[in-house]
């Protein structure tokens, strides 16, 4: 039984070795940022920019693409070239979407000065400031015309 333990723990620690270098493989990899071309016939909700950790990253993936699918919309990830956490984010997006291929039908990219939008407040608390777990329901926007 002794010996199973064993086994078992070496070949945990070996697969998350494994893991680490694969991900640090991606670390060295510069992805080139392109846009998408904007269609002009559907509407987007842009996913607000995180600059926190993987947790945070993917609770705003989550929560963005759960709104932008309430709404009938497609999540947009905005991004700028002139800044820098912006191409960390982005880099993050792709090495996301390589881990997980069957994110990147949900979202798309697109840079930030390429789309005309309004933004909505959404999830505020009773003195106007953003409200964490806060729960609104976004159909409620679904008629905002402008973008």
């Amino acid at each position: 039984m002794r010996l199973l333990k064993v086994c078992y723990k070496t070949t945990f620690y070996t697969a998350q070795i494994a893991m680490i270098f694969y991900f640090v493989k991606f670390l060295g990899i510069r992805f080139s940022i392109r846009s998408s071309s904007v269609d002009g016939t559907k509407r987007y909700v842009a996913m607000q920019h995180n600059h926190g950790r993987l947790g945070n990253q993917i609770f705003y993936f989550c929560t963005g693409y759960v709104i932008a699918k309430r709404l009938g919309r497609t999540l947009y990830v905005p991004y700028s070239q002139s800044e820098e956490r912006d191409f960390n984010v982005m880099r993050r997006m792709r090495w996301t979407t390589e881990i997980f291929p069957r994110l990147k039908p949900l979202y798309t990219i697109f840079e930030q000065t390429t789309i005309n939008q309004t933004v909505v407040p959404l999830a505020y608390n009773t003195t106007n400031q953003p409200a964490c777990c806060l729960y609104e329901d976004p159909i409620k926007l679904v008629n905002n015309l402008n973008n």
